[in-house]
């Protein structure tokens, strides 16, 4: 409420807008309501009997009600993908007008970024599975999250003996049985040739 320690506030005037420049001509005479989705200004004066008027002022208010949209984008990996390789890299795409941060969560080891991002690589990990995902918020605490990806990085080569059949071995019949001894974490297919 305006007040004046002479006389006594006569009137305050008002206005509403979206770019700050309006001039107040509105008798405030209760409670403004303001429900425009996104920025707008309300700006202000009063004056008292003796007709001394204060400078325009100006308030921001932010109304925000939408979340923000995400979605995984190109550079991402294919949910399960098997990669022989020691990072993971991933981009996004979003869409949201009062950005407050965007957060990679791998494995439950978050990053945040504080200014408009839309990829990022996590280097130096090791063999295994990972789960990802990104979140992203605005200012007023709306949120989005993409829907979460796993990845199987293996760098190691599988490793194959044959347990039954020496290198120098014979053998005069059609059909040769062979014991083969493979070792490897995430296996796929075994193959022979004669």
């Amino acid at each position: 409420s305006p007040t004046d320690s002479g006389v006594g506030v006569d009137t305050t005037l008002y206005c509403l807008d979206t770019a700050n420049t309006c001039t107040p001509n509105l008798v405030y005479s209760s409670p403004v309501q303001i429900s425009t989705e996104g920025t707008s200004y309300i700006r202000y004066y009063s004056n008292d009997t003796l007709g001394n008027t204060e400078s325009t002022n100006s308030n921001t208010i932010k109304i925000d009600t939408t979340s923000p949209v995400i979605s995984w984008d190109s550079l991402t990996e294919a949910d399960g993908a098997y990669k022989s390789q020691t990072f993971i890299a991933s981009n996004v795409s979003w869409t949201e007008a009062n950005f407050e941060n965007i957060t990679w969560n791998i494995n439950g080891t978050k990053i945040t970024f504080t200014s408009a991002t839309y990829n990022y690589t996590k280097t130096g990990l090791t063999d295994g599975n990972y789960s990802y995902n990104v979140t992203i918020y605005d200012v007023v605490g709306h949120h989005a999250t993409t829907p979460t990806r796993t990845i199987i990085l293996d760098t190691i080569p599988p490793s194959m003996s044959m347990a039954s059949i020496s290198g120098t071995s014979i053998y005069q019949n059609e059909e040769i049985r062979v014991n083969v001894l493979v070792s490897e974490v995430n296996p796929d297919t075994v193959k022979f040739y004669s």
